[in-house]
């Protein structure tokens, strides 16, 4: 199973940059973002999640 997941992430089509070179890209990103407001990755994704699954009365 891991080589099949190994092999999706690094696989180049010659066109661009592959999957993992893009998240690793697209989370720097993020990081980038969050930094100067001083929150995680970790916390913003829990607050994210939270807000999706609140219950109202």
């Amino acid at each position: 199973m891991l080589r099949i997941i190994t092999a999706f992430f690094m696989h180049n089509n010659e066109t661009g940059p592959t999957l993992l070179e893009l998240l690793l890209q697209l989370e720097g990103d993020i990081r980038g973002r969050l930094e100067p407001i001083r929150v995680t990755p970790l916390q913003a994704g829990v607050l994210s999640f939270l807000c999706l699954h609140v219950v109202l009365p």
